[in-house]
């Protein structure tokens, strides 16, 4: 919940040129296009990651995540790993996750048209390749850390949950 607070806040200033001069004179401002936030009730998306991808031979984005995440030996003793793959690995799909469901987020924040179709992050995105201004749009950047953060809050505390249960 601190990430998303933060985020919260550093949507509105990052654009705000009475908030911090000296990063301003080093990096200008920044209008983020979006901000979603992991189960956000206003404004939801669902997102599908659960449609096979050519670029990985027909494997979903949720496979993806699970064939990573058990590359990190480390942490397959922690309760994100039931999280994430089910008892017994019963999980097959990301949408059978209920327990801080992985596909739900909420628009917080949003600088360009409304979504209409509700299903992509970037919609309504004007890719940089596309942009004509030299104004240096990095929205996409700060979704991905957004999600990220997200991620993190999520194994900090089934962490949490792990560590203080043993003790």
């Amino acid at each position: 919940m601190l990430s998303s607070y933060i985020l919260q806040k550093a949507v509105f200033l990052s654009n705000d040129e009475n908030y911090d001069k000296t990063s301003i004179d080093l990096y200008g401002l920044w209008n983020p296009c979006k901000l979603y936030l992991h189960l956000y009730k206003k404004n939801q998306i669902i997102m599908n990651y659960d449609i096979p991808l050519e670029y990985f031979d027909g494997k979903t984005a949720y496979e993806m995540s699970k064939i990573g995440y058990s590359k990190i030996i480390s942490q397959q003793k922690y309760k994100f790993t039931e999280w994430l793959n089910g008892d017994n690995n019963s999980y097959k799909r990301s949408t059978d996750i209920n327990t801080y469901s992985p596909v739900v987020f909420g628009l917080y924040y949003s600088s360009v048209e409304k979504d209409v179709q509700k299903d992509d992050f970037l919609e309504n995105i004007i890719y940089y390749k596309d942009q004509k201004s030299a104004n240096i749009n990095i929205s996409v950047i700060f979704i991905i850390i957004s999600f990220l953060l997200v991620f993190l809050f999520i194994l900090v505390r089934k962490l949490k949950n792990r560590y203080y249960s043993v003790y």
